[in-house]
């Protein structure tokens, strides 16, 4: 776990578990363990990342309306880029915010493609009925957005 948490909070990729001076700086530290691969590190990864979709899905189930943010831009890379961020009140009026998406948009921004996104993350936590509010950039797409969301 300590590993994992190394690697995703340094964004280190998978595969410096299985070069030579990683293996030799852990095993420098006299541990006996055995030195974990890229494969297993990416299957640990998904385990925890299920783990934390099945909490949050938990808390948003108790939650009567949630309210979502979007962010698309492209990155220095020229990726184009969209992150869907969920806020909630708990019936104790406890507040929460979770990025329930991060994704790389295949094709462009067009509306019907962010719809696509948005329509999957809200499927995947059962929240679909529970949007009251969606913010969003100013940007001529939400028109085309809002009408996909609604058909």
């Amino acid at each position: 776990e300590a590993l994992l948490n190394w690697i995703i909070l340094t964004s280190q990729p998978f595969t410096c578990v299985e070069q030579p001076s990683f293996k030799t700086m852990l095993r420098s530290t006299g541990s006996q363990d055995s030195i974990l691969s890229a494969d297993t590190i990416l299957c640990r990864l998904s385990l925890w990342l299920d783990a934390v979709d099945s909490e949050l899905r938990g808390l948003m189930s108790s939650a009567s309306s949630i309210a979502l943010s979007l962010d698309g831009w492209t990155s220095q890379n020229s990726l184009p880029m969209l992150a869907i961020n969920a806020y909630w009140m708990s019936s104790d009026f406890q507040q929460y915010q979770a990025c329930i998406e991060f994704v790389e948009i295949k094709g462009n921004h067009l509306g019907e493609n962010l719809a696509n996104i948005v329509t999957i993350a809200l499927q995947r936590f059962h929240i679909s009925n529970k949007v009251i509010i969606i913010t969003a950039n100013n940007a001529s797409n939400n028109n085309t957005l809002y009408q996909y969301l609604h058909q």
